[in-house]
């Protein structure tokens, strides 16, 4: 399962950390994290983890170069997927090796500088896991959600982490920022945590 941790860089001292009582009282019904908050579960983690993300984040979509696991473009850049990563990765699931070990078992060319950063694999990842269900996108998104659209004539992908049932946490071009609604694009796919 997903446990609370640090993301790389970004806490200098766990107790700051938005789900660091998970971590301390490991399984403790209603832990209270940073500032009082309490997280009865690992979905409230996600949220708190997305909440929690630098805004102030460059939209550059390069291949880079990066060490596996737990590898990661520069901080101060990043695409969607990054917000994803990250958020799970603070989370404690690292979707780098994750997605590269579910490709593999599935026959595919794997790169792990690049393929948990494309928003298909990591559909086709959270679908397959026991641990995630695939929402019907008729239903309300809840906190912690993991919401993919299409957007535009293109209907290009796009992914995002819900913080509450109406804001989600993404990156379209001008940072890192709460400011989309579940509807705010065509929702293709709604992935949660069990």
């Amino acid at each position: 399962g997903l446990y609370c941790m640090p993301p790389l860089g970004s806490w200098q001292n766990s107790s700051n950390h938005p789900c660091s009582a998970r971590e301390e009282n490991e399984g403790a019904e209603g832990a209270e994290g940073a500032e009082g908050a309490v997280f009865d579960d690992e979905v409230d983690c996600i949220a708190s983890c997305a909440a929690e993300l630098d805004h102030y984040v460059r939209y550059v979509p390069d291949y880079v170069n990066i060490a596996f696991p737990m590898g990661d473009v520069p901080e101060t850049t990043g695409v969607c997927t990054d917000v994803v990563i990250r958020a799970l990765r603070c989370a404690g699931l690292d979707l780098q090796e994750e997605v590269f070990h579910h490709r593999k078992r599935n026959g595919k060319a794997t790169d792990t500088h690049i393929d948990h950063r494309r928003v298909p694999n990591i559909g086709a990842y959270l679908a397959d896991h026991p641990d995630w269900q695939v929402v019907p996108v008729d239903q309300p998104v809840q906190a912690g959600d993991i919401v993919w659209w299409k957007v535009g004539r293109k209907r290009t992908n796009h992914v995002g982490v819900a913080v509450t049932d109406r804001r989600i946490m993404h990156n379209i071009g001008h940072g890192v920022w709460a400011d989309a609604a579940p509807h705010s694009y065509t929702l293709h796919r709604i992935y949660r945590l069990r």
